[in-house]
């Protein structure tokens, strides 16, 4: 829409001014800023035709166009990206070619010089003897490339158009470059052309995820066009294209319908006008298609035409301001992704934080099961000393009596019987080794009286250990409501309760013993086999013979004594070390799980800091949207507002001026005021 330059749109400049600045930076930098004329921008992937689309545009000939397409590839395979930097295309003055970029001007006139002069700038580019910068270079076409300006055709208005290289950059220096550029000059352009190739309609959002300046055109559609090359002559859209004929509009619903299916497209980005279904380049020139369908040729002129006149009407100093009515859709896109984010930060946090909650109470129950171990292995180190003192001594004291006892009526009964010598040697047989089958009841065989002693006292320490069990547990349930534990008390029996139980028997522990002691009274049968009577003539034979039987019964008795003792020794010993070796592991463990719980800890701290500021950070972007939205929803205040000050500073003005002529030429002005404010009243809120 065209409006008379001599209006004054001071007012209007200074409200959308006043309007942005309190808008997030994030969303300033996505409105227009002026570029003072038609600037534009083309960005893409490689191979989509951006640079033929340029070249079309320009309105070269048809023998031109392939002229100069081949030219600026630089040597490059079909198929192969043209463009190495940021380029601007233009009408030479002659029929040289021209090339300006970062201070350095070269002039070729052939496209032979040319062609490798571009050649080497794409091979210092990608070697990196190019540094990435945000400027752009020149190239001035021969003249006679150009199709001739047929009479009455008015002068076409000179349009800046930027040809970016494809996004899939080569290397990562092009990478750079492409980035520094696009940081430049997409801002501040009049109109980005966004193209891509039909069949690729996911660009327009996934394709952009790294270009932030771009990331958000639907947000701001008035800033960006749409462009697809390879429209009409796939195979796949050949049947609908020949119904559809030359219906542009049925082209453009399709196409956004499409596009939607990638992503949300605001109302204000699915204008039909945005959209622009084309086909060029030697592909369409040579197709079956356009020659079949005239009426399809026709209307990408008319399109390409509309474009043209897009482009050209883009550097009207009031289109930046229309970026106004993007405002809205624009901060409120910004807040939703900002509010996700944090809400996505917030579910992570929390994740984490469950996460290493979980961590930290499996560390403990380890840590505690670790500790109640440790404990209960101090207590079973204790309870050796309590064995040793409180049933392994006394079993001594009883052992030693009973067989002190044992040998003082094992001689008394010596002294009484005055035993013949093959009832001696069948007493001793049967009294040292076998079982006692006399009448003699009260004696016991050593061997067997050995045996009788420790599996007697073995049965009766399990048996009283098993008393002091049950009895703790009447006492605790009577200490109950005293809340006093006898935890220790049973882990201490359960401990001697298990020593008790993992003794060897008797049997086993004495299993050698018959061989020793047959080996000790060896001397004394050997003696009563050499006697050739059965009867003692003297006495004083029978005392030496009894004296020689009970020393080899006290050293059979010392060794079944010393046998039990080396054995409970070792079984202590052993015991001792198996619950030194779990302790020392208790110990370790101890260790280990605090220090991981401890650093689990810190870490959890510091994640619950981080979702504490999270959540704060989700107040305070609700409340920010909230404060944007209010002034958002009344941008025409703003208008309003500056228009006012701006019709009362008009008439002040009138007012004060002396001088009738200047005082008339001050009113007109401030007449003029109700049409600019008309104008913006058009453009911005209609």
């Amino acid at each position: 829409m065209s409006h008379d330059v001599s209006l004054n749109f001071d007012w209007a400049h200074r409200a959308y001014d006043a309007y942005c600045v309190e808008l997030p930076l994030e969303v300033r930098e996505q409105l227009r800023k002026p570029a003072g004329e038609a600037f534009v921008v083309l960005y893409g992937p490689t191979q989509v035709g951006k640079t033929t689309l340029i070249l079309t545009m320009l309105q070269l000939s048809e023998d031109g166009h392939a002229r100069v397409g081949k030219t600026l590839r630089g040597k490059r395979k079909k198929g192969e990206s043209s463009t190495a930097v940021a380029t601007q295309y233009r009408r030479s003055k002659n029929e040289n070619w021209s090339f300006s970029w970062q201070g350095r001007h070269i002039t070729a006139s052939s496209d032979e010089e040319m062609t490798t002069a571009l050649e080497q700038l794409r091979r210092s580019m990608m070697k990196g003897d190019i540094e990435a910068s945000d400027d752009y270079c020149t190239i001035d076409i021969p003249l006679s490339y150009f199709k001739p300006q047929e009479e009455g055709e008015g002068k076409q208005k000179t349009i800046r158009i930027l040809d970016l290289p494809g996004i899939e950059a080569d290397s990562e220096e092009e990478k750079k470059y492409v980035r520094a550029i696009s940081r430049k000059f997409v801002p501040i352009a009049t109109l980005t052309l966004l193209v891509s190739k039909a069949d690729d309609l996911g660009f327009f959002f996934k394709g952009l995820d790294g270009v932030p300046e771009i990331k958000h055109w639907m947000n701001t559609p008035g800033r960006f066009r749409v462009v697809t090359t390879y429209s009409f002559t796939p195979e796949t859209v050949r049947k609908t294209v020949k119904k559809k004929q030359g219906n542009i509009k049925e082209y453009q619903k399709e196409l956004i319908a499409q596009i939607g299916t990638f992503g949300t497209l605001p109302e204000r980005a699915q204008k039909d006008e945005l959209y622009y279904p084309l086909e060029f380049g030697a592909s369409w020139q040579e197709s079956d298609l356009r020659k079949e369908t005239q009426v399809l040729d026709d209307m990408i002129k008319r399109e390409f035409k509309r474009l043209y006149d897009d482009i050209a009407q883009a550097d009207d100093p009031l289109n930046y301001l229309l970026s106004v009515l993007d405002s809205q859709g624009c901060t409120e896109a910004f807040y939703e992704e900002r509010y996700k984010v944090v809400s996505d930060k917030i579910n992570s946090f929390r994740n984490k934080v469950n996460h290493e909650k979980k961590i930290i109470e499996t560390l403990n129950n380890k840590l505690k099961d670790a500790e109640k171990r440790m404990k209960r292995d101090e207590i079973g180190l204790d309870a050796l000393q309590f064995l040793s003192e409180e049933m392994i001594a006394p079993f001594w004291v009883d052992y030693e009596e009973t067989e002190e006892n044992n040998q003082k009526e094992m001689f008394n009964l010596l002294q009484k019987q005055k035993w013949s010598v093959p009832d001696l040697k069948k007493f001793t047989t049967l009294h040292t080794i076998e079982e006692n089958k006399t009448e003699e009841k009260e004696l016991q065989a050593l061997l067997p009286l050995a045996a009788s002693l420790y599996d007697d006292w073995v049965t009766s320490c399990l048996k009283n250990i098993d008393l002091w069990l049950e009895g703790i547990e009447e006492s605790e349930e009577l200490d109950k409501s005293l809340d006093k534990s006898h935890e220790d008390d049973e882990i201490r029996f359960a401990a001697c309760s298990h020593f008790f139980n993992t003794l060897p028997s008797a049997e086993y522990l004495l299993r050698d013993a018959r061989s020793f002691i047959l080996l000790n009274f060896k001397e004394v049968v050997g003696r009563l086999d050499e006697y050739w009577m059965d009867s003692y003539w003297f006495d004083s034979s029978y005392q030496e013979d009894c004296l020689m039987f009970m020393q080899a019964y006290k050293r059979s008795a010392a060794r079944l004594k010393e046998k039990i003792s080396q054995s409970l020794d070792a079984e202590q010993k052993c015991f001792e070390e198996k619950i030194r070796k779990k302790k020392n592991q208790a110990e370790t463990d101890v260790k280990m799980f605090g220090m991981q719980k401890s650093k689990r800890e810190l870490e959890l701290a510091s994640l619950e800091q981080q979702l504490e500021e999270s959540v704060t950070l989700k107040k305070q972007v609700n409340a920010e949207w909230r404060e944007i939205k209010e002034k958002t929803d009344n941008m025409r205040s703003f208008f309003q507002e500056e228009y006012l000050k701006e019709v009362s500073d008009a008439y002040d003005a009138v007012y004060a001026t002396k001088e009738a002529g200047l005082s008339f030429y001050r009113l007109c002005q401030a007449q003029t005021l109700k049409e600019s404010r008309h104008v913006i009243e058009e453009k911005l809120f209609r």
